[in-house]
This record gives C-alpha cells, structure tokens and sequence, in this order.
C-alpha cells in the first residue's frame, strides 16, 4: 500500500500550537486599545495602521485566532470571521493574511484572501479526512492528517485511499499520540527545498 504525498506543513513555528488556547486571556484585554488605536490611525493618515514590530505581531495575532477557530470548529474560517473575532477592520486582517500567505504560513486560494489551507487544516473536503470524537477536519496530505491530531492532543481516525493504482481505503488510528492501528507506505513525491515552488501541485 502506498501514501502519495508532498507537502509538508513548512513554516509554523512551534508556538503556534501551544499557543493556540493559551494566549487568549492576553489578546482578549489588549485588543480593544489596539483596535481603537488601529481605526483611528488608519483614518487620520489613510494608511496601514501598523508597520515593524506592530505589524509582526498583529499578523501573529491573526494567525492564531485563525488556528484558534479551525480547531474548535473544524472549518478554516474567511478573513471576515476573524475580523469579526478580534473586532479589528477587515482590510487590516487581509493584508495580515496575504503576509501570512506570503510567508508560507498559510496557502490562499488564487486570486483573493480566501484561505486554502492553515496547514494542517484545509478549508475544503479533501482525500484525508481525519474524525475526532468530537469533529470532523480535513487535511490536504497524509503529514498535515497525521499532525491534526498531534495539534489537538486528540485521538483520531484518518480516512484516505491508497496513492497508486490500487485504490484501497486505508483507515489510521491515532491513540495516546501514536499510530495504533494502520499501515502503508509515505512517498513524497517532490523534494522538501521545492515544495513552494508549485505548492497546489505538491
């Protein structure tokens, strides 16, 4: 039996995880001052409201609460969502997620801001759907399946169909953070250093 894959979740670092239920309280009491103070610059100076270290972090704030809301809901959400979600303007979380995406943080569908894929979560029904017991959620390759469950420190089964002409469905059970059940064969099609360089295609 045989896994095809290619890509790899490249570009998260690890505080994204750890982070991901952790760091709320601290947003949650400094966002409303930095909104205000966001919505007022960019109307006085018709520009950008952040730049340098303000935008790093304003783009790292956006970036988890996107991880934030696909992990408890299953779902990638749009940049409107997260705007709503941190109450800051919409144009302001675009432009974070077209850096993101620019960084390799996150995959954007062509052509506008909507997210592809917040690596390990894809935004569409794909060949690897991973259940919890208390979700479904959908990855893009075999590495990105098998590191959702390693996210949410959850046990899971992950559906897929084997890579070459055969077909098989193969079924993975993840237990305790380990492989319980399931065997087969990952083949990575492309070499890691060119993943980027046609990511839909790996």
């Amino acid at each position: 039996m045989l896994l095809i894959v290619g890509l790899a979740p490249t570009g998260r670092p690890p505080d994204i995880v750890s982070l991901l239920f952790t760091d709320r309280p601290k947003h949650d009491a400094e966002r409303g001052a930095r909104s205000q103070l966001a919505r007022s610059a960019a109307v006085r100076q018709n520009r950008p409201a952040l730049a340098g270290p303000e935008t790093a972090e304003f783009d790292r704030v956006v970036r988890l609460e996107l991880f934030r809301i696909a992990a408890a809901t299953g779902r990638v959400p749009s940049e409107v969502e997260v705007a709503e979600r941190l109450a800051e303007p919409r144009e302001a979380v675009a432009d974070a997620i077209r850096r993101l995406a620019d960084g390799k943080a996150l995959i954007l569908a062509p052509g506008g801001t909507s997210i592809w894929a917040a690596n390990p979560f894809c935004a569409v029904p794909s060949g690897f759907r991973v259940r919890t017991q208390e979700r479904t959620y959908w990855a893009i390759c075999i590495w990105d399946a098998l590191g959702i469950p390693a996210a949410l420190s959850a046990d899971a089964t992950i559906e897929t169909d084997c890579g070459d002409a055969c077909g098989e469905r193969l079924l993975l059970t993840i237990r305790d953070g380990s492989l319980a059940d399931g065997e087969g064969v990952v083949h990575f099609g492309v070499p890691a250093a060119r993943f980027w360089e046609n990511i839909v295609f790996t």
